[in-house]
């Protein structure tokens, strides 16, 4: 299959998967509260992790990036639009109630072009094409061409994962092993805070559809030859240290932009990796201050890698 053949199937597959319409009450809700928390337009709202295969569960917290023009349209506060352009995304969290239950939201905002180019590959983030890649839903969008706009960005996603992987992958790697090889791959360029099973959980939850990925992705795509491979491991060498600086920034900027931030990164640690850690209340009021001390004690512990 050519390239540009096997590009038009791919995209053909995610707009059935991920136009597909999502009618759980509770990501409808927490949708419509991404809008209202909003200073401006919204072009794309895009939900991903568990929730696709579990619903919306009162007792885990969804994720959802929304894309913007400006930063200013979601935050108009100056210092965090500077922030995001430099160091994107900006992290929030929200809540909404539907049918008397409420429902938790950790909310990614981020300019579209931005997106668009990290799905590419042309950006410093490697998570955005490690993450979406993966299946996930636009539950919203301003036009019909956003939509699909948004389906190719996707699309770059799936072909970067690959791309940029393929070298670093046993060439004898079937869809499974390709995955678990590539995941934990860009698991080792951020900190992570989940288990060591968590690439297999990923894939397991709809082998299928990544499968369908791989098999997309690698018909449009040669193997790689050994002077590939060598250069690929170099630049992974580099590209390790280097995301889990930016990962660390990322973090320590997320504690200013939603309320509760500090117990929310505390909480998700634990969730994932069962280390437990109290901040004190200086570490609350002052988490750039006061966070790091607490960072050093969850790394010891083994929080995160």
């Amino acid at each position: 299959m050519t390239a540009a053949r096997s590009r038009d199937t791919l995209i053909a597959g995610l707009r059935a998967e991920a136009l597909a319409p999502v009618r759980d009450p509770g990501i409808r809700a927490l949708v419509a509260a991404i809008h209202a928390r909003a200073h401006g337009p919204v072009r794309a709202v895009l939900f991903y992790g568990s929730g696709l295969w579990d619903g919306a569960d009162p007792d885990k917290v969804q994720d959802f990036y929304a894309l913007v023009a400006r930063q200013r349209d979601f935050d108009p506060r100056p210092v965090r639009a500077a922030l995001a352009r430099v160091l994107p995304p900006n992290v929030y969290y929200l809540e909404a109630d539907a049918d008397g239950v409420t429902y938790r939201a950790k909310v990614a905002v981020m300019r579209w072009d931005q997106f668009a180019r990290a799905a590419r590959g042309r950006a410093a983030t490697p998570h955005i094409w490690a993450r979406f890649a993966q299946p996930c839903r636009i539950v919203d969008a301003d036009t019909r061409a956003r939509a699909e706009a948004t389906l190719a960005a996707l699309a770059d996603a799936v072909t970067t994962f690959h791309r940029k992987l393929a070298p670093l992958v046993p060439a004898d790697a079937d869809a499974r092993g390709f995955w678990l090889a590539g995941l934990a791959e860009t698991y080792a360029r951020e900190l992570r805070s989940e288990r060591r099973d968590r690439a297999a959980a990923v894939f397991d939850a709809d082998p299928e559809r990544f499968a369908w990925r791989t098999a997309c992705a690698r018909d449009a795509m040669g193997r790689p030859t050994a002077a590939a491979r060598r250069r690929a491991r170099r630049r992974a060498a580099v590209a390790r240290p280097a995301g889990k600086a930016i990962a660390l920034l990322r973090l320590m900027k997320a504690t200013l932009t939603f309320d509760g931030g500090v117990d929310y990164i505390l909480w998700k640690i634990e969730r994932h990796s069962g280390v437990r850690e109290t901040p004190s209340a200086f570490t609350r009021k002052h988490p750039l201050i006061g966070g790091w001390p607490l960072l050093v004690r969850l790394y010891r512990r083994g929080a995160f890698r």
